[in-house]
């Protein structure tokens, strides 16, 4: 197989009508239950993008052999897309993933959870009932051995407010999430330099302008959380001061991001002024907040003789560049140490 290409290795039954982008790494002793259950989606024809980032151990094998034991085992009704990247993406391959689909409705899949059957249709149908931008489900949790932790239990469907979009509900995550393309068409490609961090959180609350999101009630996935899940791996886990200066920035150039999302909102007429000002409120607040928490994770940090630099290769280009530290500037007051950040070479977060 190409390296880098998208390869169709199974032809669909009929045209798609949604199609499910599944990026994938370094998941190896989880993928093949994840690859399972995305091929064994009901009561809908789906394009499959199933995509490795590069991994260093099994992942791709052992998802292309799940995939390979599917199709000799089964009638499968999906078009599957293969690839094997050559390179990390990282938090661009979703949206390289988006980017090849075919269709205008995306549903988001991980290599580490497990999709109940009728997910995709799920969405798919509060998608059509409510004519929503975005639709996202509760969801179970599991742990590394794929015991239940959590459930969800069952709610009625409904349409979030504007405050539960912003401040982003424990499920409104990448992994939860599906969407229509055209609909979130007018605010443009999601890019590393609009949203370093958060961008499933950023993409929930420009769907809440752009038509708003339906939260379906049943939990239609298992949620896997462990050790070696991708949003654990983006902190050093084994320095609490310093996963809390990460996360704490993660939140602050998110909340940047969707502050400036306002204002376009506001601009295209997809919010009244009421509402953008409801918002910026909002977002103020959890700006300063982050930024509290990151003043005094730093000078922990400082008066242990180290310097936190930003998450990946990308990122560090921002702040090499002065765009990620003009942001913290006007938000955390961090401008002097946050230009040494930008100098060292000493890393204490990221994989």
């Amino acid at each position: 197989m190409p390296v880098g290409a998208f390869v169709t290795v199974h032809e669909a039954s009929a045209a798609p009508t949604v199609t499910i982008v599944m990026p994938v790494y370094e998941q190896a002793p989880f993928v093949a239950d994840a690859v399972r259950s995305v091929l064994d989606q009901r009561e809908v024809v789906a394009e499959i993008i199933l995509s490795d980032d590069g991994s260093t151990d099994m992942t791709f094998e052992t998802a292309l052999a799940a995939v390979d034991l599917r199709l000799a085992a089964h009638d499968v009704a999906h078009r599957i897309v293969v690839r094997r990247g050559d390179r990390p993406l990282r938090r661009g391959h979703v949206h390289t993933l988006v980017d090849r689909a075919s269709c205008d409705i995306v549903v988001v899949a991980h290599g580490d959870d497990i999709a109940r059957h009728d997910r995709a249709a799920r969405l798919l149908a509060a998608l059509d009932a409510t004519g929503a931008a975005m639709a996202a489900s509760r969801c179970d949790l599991i742990d590394a051995w794929g015991h239940v932790t959590d459930t969800a239990g069952e709610h009625p469907d409904a349409m979030l407010t504007l405050e539960e979009a912003l401040d982003g509900q424990p499920w409104l995550i990448g992994a939860t999430q599906a969407w229509r393309r055209s609909a979130l068409s007018a605010f443009g490609p999601m890019t590393s330099a609009t949203a370093p961090v958060g961008q499933d959180r950023v993409l929930a609350a420009r769907a809440w302008w752009c038509g708003g999101i339906v939260a379906v009630g049943a939990p239609l996935l298992r949620r896997r959380l462990h050790d070696r899940s991708w949003n654990r791996s983006q902190v050093d886990a084994t320095r609490p001061d310093a996963s809390a200066f990460g996360l704490a920035l993660m939140r602050a150039c998110m909340v940047d991001a969707m502050l400036d999302d306002v204002a376009r909102a506001e601009s295209l007429g997809l919010a009244t002024p009421q509402q953008a000002e409801s918002a910026r409120q909002l977002l103020t607040r959890r700006r300063a907040h982050a930024g509290q928490d990151m003043r005094g994770a730093y000078a922990t940090l400082e008066a242990d003789g180290l310097t936190p630099i930003w998450l990946d290769d990308t990122e560090r280009r921002l702040a090499a560049d002065g765009t990620l530290v003009r942001r913290l500037r006007r938000r955390a007051a961090l401008s002097a140490p946050l230009r040494v950040a930008a100098r060292s070479t000493r890393r204490i977060t990221g994989r």
